[in-house]
């Protein structure tokens, strides 16, 4: 197994971690409201970073990936009952996951032999 296909497991892994905090209960999540937005949100620049490393080829894919995501968070959590969706909470996770991809970009420009762009 090579290092890439390992990252895409974590990245695949990291992303149903971010999908199933969604969903989770109450006592599981933290208490202070600010800290849990910016702890969920901050979860997208991860796993943003995480898929640019994982598919360096395959961009466009992954911002795609990563948005989806960020609208079908939104989408579990009135499924979960927990929390009402919020379409300003989506486009802060897509700006968050879009930040994770800036970031992503600029890791494999420092990685020898990769593109940033």
């Amino acid at each position: 197994m090579s290092a890439l296909d390992l990252t895409r497991i974590i990245a695949w892994l990291s992303l149903v971690a971010v999908l199933a905090g969604a969903v989770a209960p109450g006592q599981w999540r933290l208490k202070d409201v600010l800290v849990s937005a910016v702890d969920h949100t901050s979860s997208f620049a991860v796993v943003g970073a995480i898929f640019i490393l994982a598919y360096p080829h395959d961009r466009r894919i992954a911002v795609g990936v990563l948005i989806v995501s960020a609208v079908t968070s939104e989408i579990l959590h009135l499924v979960s009952g927990r929390r009402d969706p919020s379409v300003s909470d989506a486009l802060a996770k897509i700006l968050a996951a879009a930040v994770g991809v800036a970031i992503g970009c600029l890791m494999l420009h420092l990685i020898p032999g990769q593109s940033a762009l």
